[in-house]
C-alpha cells in the first residue's frame, strides 16, 4: 500500500505493471470551485493510485471546511475490482470525517455502466454519491449540495 505522505517523485504502482509518481497524480486533482474539489483518475489506476488521489484532494478541500469530490472517470481504462473497489468504498464511507458532503462521479463515455454505478453505488452510499456524464453537471449537482448543508 502506497502512503499519501510520500514525496512528489516517490512511485506509485499502476495496473499492467506501470507507474507514475505521487506529484504526477497530484496535478490531476484542482479547486474547480470554493469547495469543489475536482479528482481525475489516471488511465490503470488501482487502490494504492486512487488513496493518493484521494488524499490530494482532501488537502485541497480542507481549507473549505465542507466540501465535495467530484472523480473524473474520463481517462478511466478499466473497470475497478478487487482491491480497488474497497478502496474507493472506504474513501466514501470515511469521507474525511464528514467534512466531505458529496461525491460526484462522472463516466462519459458508456449510459449503461452509469445506470449500473448508480445502483450500486446507490445502494452503498445512499443519497451521498451522484453519478454524471459531464463535469458540468457534476459541478452544479456538487453546489446544491453544498448549499443544502451550508
Amino acid at each position: 500500500m502506497t502512503s499519501p505522505n510520500l514525496s512528489e517523485d516517490a512511485e506509485v504502482s499502476l495496473s499492467e505493471g506501470r507507474t507514475t509518481t505521487v506529484g504526477e497524480l497530484r496535478k490531476r486533482c484542482y479547486v474547480a470551485s470554493p469547495g469543489i474539489i475536482v479528482l481525475g483518475e489516471p488511465p490503470y489506476n488501482t487502490g494504492d493510485s486512487y488513496r493518493v488521489l484521494v488524499e490530494a484532494a482532501k488537502e485541497l478541500g480542507r481549507q473549505f471546511g465542507r466540501y465535495t469530490i467530484i472523480v473524473d472517470c474520463t481517462d478511466v481504462t478499466e473497470r475497478p475490482k478487487g482491491e480497488y473497489m474497497d478502496c474507493i468504498n472506504d474513501q466514501i464511507r470515511a469521507s474525511d470525517g464528514g467534512a466531505v458532503v458529496h461525491w460526484c462521479l462522472v463516466n462519459p463515455s458508456n449510459p449503461f455502466l452509469r445506470a449500473v454505478m448508480r445502483f450500486l453505488l446507490g445502494r452503498l452510499h445512499g443519497s451521498r454519491v451522484s453519478v454524471h456524464e459531464a463535469v458540468p453537471r457534476a459541478i452544479d449537482r456538487a453546489r446544491e449540495e453544498l448549499e443544502n448543508v451550508c
